[in-house]
Parts: C-alpha cells; structure tokens; sequence
C-alpha cells in the first residue's frame, strides 16, 4: 500500500476487512475493525454506520476469509450502492467463483455508476464515477 495514500485532502480511515486495516495502520491511517454479524457474514449495516468524511476506503471479503459466508447479493448491492456515494468501496471476491450461482452474485457486473473495486480470481473491474 502506497505511504502517501492517507494525504491531505482525503481522510485516513479505512473500514472492513483486518487485512487492509493492517496496511492502513502500517502506512498511517487509521483502521476502523467491524466484527461480523450473528452469521459471521459482513455486518454490512454496521459498516455503513462507521463511515464518516474521514472514511477513505471500506475493504470487504465476500466470500468472508475465513468463515466462508456470502452475504446477500442484493444487500451486497444495495450497500455497494449507498456507501460508494461517500467513499471508495472495494470489494475482494477471489473464491465468490467457486459459491453458487457467481454470476448472480459478482458485483463486477452488477453494479453500475458506483465507486466500486471488485477483484476476483478470474479478473477485476473498476466501475467509477
């Protein structure tokens, strides 16, 4: 993770995932854990109540590592949707391939307009605005 990604004017916080909470703490930033819901799936409702205008990114898995739950497709959207109109949403979907029904599921197709990073094992797509 670039040193300089938490510079002025944009804020120092990253939401999600420990992974890149680490790196966030390790480059200057500020990490902002949240624990998963009762079915250990992204407590997507949670992470959107974390985000302020110092919210530089929110990182999350889906499938989750380790637990390997999938949240909801069109939750995951919705959330996609309404979060990326106040920060950068990224999305990590390596093994969403190997769940059911991926193509219903990916967000590399399904959401449109939205400040979106969704990497998987097959490929990555940046939707911007």
């Amino acid at each position: 993770m670039p040193k300089d990604l938490f510079a002025k004017p944009y804020g120092d916080e990253v939401a999600g995932a420990t992974a890149l909470i680490d790196s966030a703490v390790a480059t200057g930033g500020h990490g902002v854990p949240v624990p998963l819901n009762a079915a250990m799936q992204n407590d997507l409702p949670a992470i959107a109540s974390r985000v302020n205008r110092r919210t530089r990114a929110v990182y999350l898995v889906n499938p989750h590592n380790p637990t390997g739950t999938v949240n909801d497709a069109e939750e995951l959207a919705r959330f996609v949707r309404d979060v990326s109109d106040r920060t950068l949403v990224i999305v990590d979907e390596a093994y969403l391939e190997f769940a059911d029904f991926y193509a219903r599921r990916t967000l590399a197709t399904a959401v449109r307009g939205a400040r979106l990073r969704a990497n998987g094992k097959s490929g990555s797509a940046y939707c911007g605005n």
